[in-house]
């Protein structure tokens, strides 16, 4: 099943691994009718069974919850490598569809609304690998990338040095960006209740 992923986040799934989730993302509004075209089409009899178990678990969850808590689903933490990390920006929009349609409290790990990408820096402090995911906020292009006023030699993770890199003010302008995109899915997670 997909106990073995229990521990991870959404950006440590392979693109299998996504693809059955989009599956049970449908399949828990529990709709009368459902038309798909081919949805499994790319899963083995393995992966099928894995959609049925993750479902039976997640409502099991889901109704003993209901009432008293929320169950949350996040897109990231700073021990994970960033959502970003191995996908494109429709596998990002398709991931955040089902974060923030889920039912619960979604928890959007920061700098993942604008695609922050998973950097592959030095250990420090014993990170092994998850420096990579703590970098300093992408505020804009000045200094330390808005993030600081200090020097760039005294932030305790340095900003990303890649020309192309993500920016809340450029994507602020962009209507088309990752966090335009996750705004209006959560403007229809405000405006529809069952979401």
């Amino acid at each position: 099943g997909l106990s073995h992923l229990e521990h991870l986040g959404i950006s440590a799934l392979s693109g299998g691994e996504y693809k059955l989730l989009q599956v049970i993302k449908e399949m828990l509004n529990q709709p009368q009718l459902l038309i798909m075209d081919e949805p499994t089409n790319h899963l083995d009899i393995q992966s099928k069974e894995i959609v049925e178990e993750f479902l039976q678990d997640y409502l099991v969850q889901y109704e003993l919850t209901k009432g008293k808590g929320y169950i949350s689903i996040p897109t990231g933490n700073h021990d994970l490598p960033r959502i970003s990390f191995r996908r494109n920006k429709k596998e990002l929009e398709t991931v955040y569809a089902f974060v923030l349609t889920m039912p619960g409290v979604p928890f959007v790990y920061y700098g993942d609304e604008i695609g922050m990408r998973y950097r592959f820096i030095p250990t420090k402090e014993g990170g092994f690998h998850r420096p990579g995911s703590r970098t300093p906020m992408q505020w804009d292009n000045g200094k330390n990338l808005g993030f600081s006023e200090g020097c760039a030699e005294d932030l305790y993770l340095p900003v990303d040095p890649n020309p192309g890199r993500n920016t809340v003010a450029e994507q602020e302008k962009d209507p088309g960006s990752m966090l335009n995109h996750i705004r209006t899915m959560l403007a229809l997670r405000a405006k529809y209740e069952d979401l």
